[in-house]
């Protein structure tokens, strides 16, 4: 509402608690359509989640739907040193820009029929047990006819992988088979 009575995206700026960090950052997501961009300072650790590589630890829910819905780089350190009364972590500047989302940065076009819900619902599900596989996972998420045509089709090479192996590639290569049911 504040955008539209503005009547342009806002920039939002703000010093993130880390306790607060998650519904922050998922309700930008939400709101993007009304806000350029974000710089946000948060915990180092934070900045490293979301900023993470696949393979890794830190990589998961926050990683893949930020840096889908938007550019997420990481700007500079901060020191626990340059803040009174001195914190027990590091942070870190991070620039979130919601114009950029992946399908504006990559040559990979936004399907017609491209299920923003569904892809968020595959996401999180895919992460919901992160040691399982791909195939264990997806039993929660979609019929057994579904699965058994994913693993006859082109992404039966995911099924026994995890999803923090997965590039947002290929994230969106498995929902479109999903959606092709």
């Amino acid at each position: 509402t504040l955008a539209r009575k503005a009547s342009r995206k806002l920039r939002v700026v703000g010093n993130i608690p880390y306790y607060i960090t998650s519904p922050i950052l998922f309700k930008l997501i939400d709101e993007r359509e009304a806000v350029q961009d974000a710089v946000l300072l948060v915990q180092r650790e934070v900045a490293d989640r979301l900023t993470a590589k696949p393979r890794t630890k830190a990589y998961g829910i926050p990683t893949v739907l930020a840096n889908f819905f938007g550019e997420v780089t990481q700007l500079f350190r901060v020191r626990a040193g340059a803040f009174r009364p001195v914190p027990k972590i590091d942070s870190a500047l991070l620039r979130i820009d919601f114009s950029r989302n992946f399908f504006s940065r990559t040559e990979i076009s936004r399907p017609a029929d491209f299920d923003e819900t569904a892809f968020r619902k595959l996401v999180r599900g895919l992460f919901g047990m992160r040691r399982k596989t791909v195939r264990n996972n997806l039993k929660a998420l979609v019929s057994a006819e579904t699965l058994e045509r994913l693993e006859s089709g082109t992404c039966a090479r995911f099924l026994a992988r995890r999803a923090e192996e997965f590039s947002i590639e290929e994230f969106l290569e498995l929902a479109d088979a999903i959606r092709g049911s």
